[in-house]
């Protein structure tokens, strides 16, 4: 049975209503009620599911982050009084790594469990894979020229940046700084080995958890598009009315 997540908070609700509830109801109208396909229709729910549940792992690392930051800027503040001017920022720099971990992982879920029981895709998530998947299978060539769009401007946007800050953390590439102050303010910066840099870490992390949420939705959409029959006529926003003769 499909439940509600556990925690009332702006993400959690994003979530449950965006991808999982949402995602359900596709499944039920594709594969339950037009392919009558009830077996289906349950694998793929609960693969939308298991997506929407690796998706509220990396909002909790990027809540964990914001929580941990109040914590070290009042240490920080407490330090000051005393003349130690920084505190180190290890635990910060652990929920942005484990936050970009669970961003990649949501893709590869996406891609291994969801894509795999839709449309018999498999594999790691990689934007021009999928696209040649598509376009060698002979689906709808009209959702597929979408769906190449989409995935291509996602990546040149934000995706192949969120991508290398991944591997670049792993490979200690990618680097927090100490959390100072100048005047009153907190100071941290988050960086990468060319040189590039952020001192809004938290809004990093916000800018990615959005277009992460923004990409799941509207793939998870375009995804059931490709298995529509010929009678069904799409709607505005990606939402699908059957027409039957």
């Amino acid at each position: 049975m499909l439940t509600a997540v556990a925690d009332n908070t702006p993400e959690n609700n994003i979530i449950y209503h965006r991808i999982i509830l949402k995602g359900v109801e596709l499944s039920h109208f594709f594969l339950g009620k037009l392919k009558n396909d009830p077996d289906k229709d349950n694998e793929v729910s609960k693969a939308v599911y298991e997506l929407g549940m690796k998706m509220l792992k990396a909002a909790e690392d990027k809540s964990n982050f914001s929580e941990n930051f109040i914590v070290l800027e009042k240490k920080l503040r407490d330090f000051n009084k005393e003349a130690e001017n920084a505190v180190g920022t290890h635990k910060l720099a652990g929920n942005i790594e484990n936050f970009l971990s669970q961003g990649k992982g949501t893709l590869d879920l996406f891609t291994n469990q969801f894509l795999n029981v839709l449309v018999g895709y498999k594999g790691k998530w990689h934007h021009e894979k999928i696209i040649s998947y598509f376009k060698n299978n002979k689906f709808n060539p009209e959702i597929v020229d979408k769906i190449e769009e989409f995935l291509m401007s996602n990546w040149d946007e934000w995706l192949k940046d969120f991508i290398d800050d991944r591997n670049l953390h792993h490979e200690k590439n990618f680097g927090l700084t100490d959390m100072y102050l100048i005047g009153d303010k907190p100071i941290l910066k988050l960086t990468r080995f060319n040189g590039d840099y952020t001192k809004d870490v938290i809004g990093y992390l916000e800018f990615n958890w959005i277009n992460l949420v923004s990409l799941m939705e509207k793939m998870m959409h375009l995804s059931f598009c490709l298995i529509a029959p010929p009678f069904v006529r799409f709607l505005k926003g990606y939402k699908f009315e059957a027409k039957f003769q």
